[in-house]
């Protein structure tokens, strides 16, 4: 889950972590008669004790982290239509992967799985369950639950193509050696450091269906509350108010090397506040816990009210160095305009990016050159992002044959205004875009913002009736392309190809990418794709914040290194990486609000976090 973005790319598969990366294991031998005899005789199983700890040990248990989401979830369902919204951020991670990542080594790390091993085949991987692995209600995590994922996942009573898509283009199967010993085989062969990227899925607790997915799973299962894995549990659901978790009274990997000394608090109450500002005045009253102040309004402007200049509350700016979310304007190309490519060239030199960068967010943000930026050698970083030019746009617009412009200085043609659609969900983005449409008009461009709720805004995109749509993805440590570009899920709700990209040699590259085992030869592959998705200007990318900005009241308390280097948040909850490292003092918390009634003040306090500042 990521303050980068308000939406959620399909990583579901890999729960542990939304980021992964696999060097420097170590090597743990283990006697091979323990398992099945389908078990290579010489297989070797690593695993990983001695990575530095990033929480404190020292943190205290109990309180609770009171939220905001401005909107309700459309499902609890982790499958199927409208899973994919922006609460999927919080309720994927209560499903545990096989491994995880470190967030800063970015060495892989146990999870579900205390071992794992690589087969000579490459494309094959097989995982030691941790014996100790239990559901939230007591039943024991077993291969079976692994296997049933398969099922699940490639059902069509689930109506879910990006999975169908998945498991028919990356994963084959998983098979059972053992109660505890799971194998999990690619569709092709990959590096070892990408191999458990696709292997590494999450279990589905086969005895809450039943042991069998129901015909009429879609509908069943829609507010229906599954066991988990995670150290907490949905709680209480209140449809359109709110959605409480609770912690596990004894979780198994409570007292586990990178686990422990973390998820501390004892309850986390998600309320629907659909308005920013109400949602404000409740932080200011310590109704929510912390606020996420990366947007500079908050930062500079709201960040130097009373509560902070008082010291009530605390403020961290913290850089990360991980790959940018894919921020910006989705084109798409089902729309008649849009399905020009000169149209689509003509809009991205309409779009006044660094106007707003240094006018409305004080030069402190990035202006994103494409899709994929900060996925090192796997990064084209000779794309460079279109600049604001209104003669570029002109000489396209009139390739296109929209030479004329009416009154008001809209360029018309046949009796039509050139003139788009935005929707977005937000309202953050109103003085951004407000001011792109004024700067549009220069270009002869109308652009119409259509505010939305969040959840309906990504309904909109997800079902392919935008026009243009003002979204952010999550991020993996390797670049999807299949997914979002591939022809094979244009034209279909529910996929991510939201642009409708249809492009055949786009798809050989793709397709090639996917299949390739040589690392040089991908990287090589990957940056031609970039280029071509480019060179279609099917997204128009805007902001990248390498950083994110946080403000909390002073009884959270965080680690000596408030952060990690693949992280969001300090005060995220839930993600089973980088998650839960902060707790209350519960002492703090009523010295604060005894000092509060009294009008006792503390030295106000700004942290400027740059352990992980990546050096560009």
């Amino acid at each position: 889950m990521t303050h980068k973005s308000n939406l959620s790319l399909r990583v579901r598969l890999f729960r542990g972590s939304k980021r992964f990366l696999a060097v420097g294991l170590l090597a743990v031998s283990m006697p091979s008669n323990l398992f099945s005899q389908t078990l290579p005789a010489n297989v070797k199983w690593l695993s990983n004790d001695s990575d530095p700890e990033y929480a404190d040990l020292n943190a205290k248990r109990g309180g609770t982290l009171n939220k905001e989401i401005d909107s309700f979830p459309a499902t609890l369902r982790s499958l199927g239509p409208d899973s994919n919204g922006a609460f999927a951020n919080y309720l994927n991670p209560l499903s545990l992967s096989l491994v995880g990542v470190h967030p800063n080594t970015l060495n892989i790390i146990p999870q579900l799985a205390t071992h794992w091993a690589y087969d000579a085949d490459g494309r094959t991987m097989y995982f030691k369950l941790n014996p100790k692995a239990e559901w939230s209600d007591g039943k024991p995590i077993t291969a079976d639950d692994f296997v049933f994922t398969m099922e699940f996942h490639k059902s069509k009573v689930a109506m879910d193509p990006f999975y169908q898509d998945f498991w028919k283009n990356e994963l084959e199967l998983v098979f059972k050696i053992d109660p505890q010993t799971v194998g999990v085989r690619a569709v092709t062969k990959k590096p070892q450091s990408d191999l458990y990227m696709k292997c590494n899925v999450s279990p589905t607790p086969k005895h809450a269906f039943g042991g069998k997915l129901p015909d009429e799973y879609v509908q069943a299962f829609n507010w229906k509350i599954l066991p988990t894995s995670a150290a907490y549990e949905i709680s209480e659901v209140k449809k359109g108010k709110y959605v409480t978790f609770k912690r596990r009274k004894s979780w198994f990997l409570d007292d586990a090397r990178y686990y422990r000394g973390r998820f501390n608090v004892e309850k986390i109450q998600f309320d629907i506040v659909r308005d920013k500002n109400v949602a404000w005045e409740m932080f200011k009253k310590a109704q929510l816990s912390n606020f996420f102040v990366t947007p500079p309004t908050y930062w500079h402007d709201k960040g130097n009210e009373d509560i902070f200049k008082n010291g009530y509350v605390h403020k961290l700016w913290f850089y990360t160095d991980s790959p940018e979310s894919a921020v910006g304007f989705w084109l798409n190309t089902e729309h008649p305009l849009l399905a020009d490519l000169n149209i689509r060239l003509g809009l991205a030199h309409s779009f006044n990016i660094p106007e707003v960068i240094n006018k409305l967010i004080r030069g402190e943000y990035e202006h994103l050159a494409q899709a994929f930026v900060g996925y090192g050698k796997y990064t084209d970083t000779s794309i460079k992002p279109r600049k604001f030019d209104l003669k570029l746009a002109d000489e396209y617009f009139t390739k296109a044959g929209w030479t004329q412009r009416g009154g008001d200085g809209i360029r018309v043609k046949d009796g039509k205004r050139l003139s788009f659609n935005i929707s977005y969900g937000g309202e953050i983005m109103n003085g951004r875009l407000a001011l792109l449409k004024e700067e549009a008009k220069k270009a002869g461009v109308e652009l119409n913002l259509q505010l939305m709720d969040g959840v309906a805004a990504f309904k909109l995109m997800r079902e392919k009736k935008h026009e243009i749509a003002y979204s952010a993805w999550t991020t993996n440590l390797r670049p999807n392309f299949h997914q979002g570009y591939h022809s094979e899920n244009a034209g279909k709700p529910q996929t991510n190809n939201v642009s409708n990209t249809k492009d055949p040699e786009l798809d050989k590259l793709i397709d090639k990418e996917r299949t390739t085992f040589d690392e040089p030869e991908r990287i090589k592959l990957s940056k031609e794709i970039q280029r071509r998705i480019h060179d279609g200007a099917y997204l128009i990318p805007s902001f990248g914040t390498p950083f994110y900005r946080d403000a909390y009241w002073r009884w959270f308390k965080l680690p000596k290194v408030p952060g990690v280097k693949l992280g969001d948040s300090s005060l995220e909850a839930l993600d089973p990486s980088q998650g839960g490292l902060f707790w209350i003092d519960e002492d703090v918390r009523k010295e604060t609000l005894e000092a509060i009634k009294s009008g006792k003040k503390f030295p106000e306090v700004v942290i400027i976090d740059k352990t992980f500042k990546a050096n560009k």
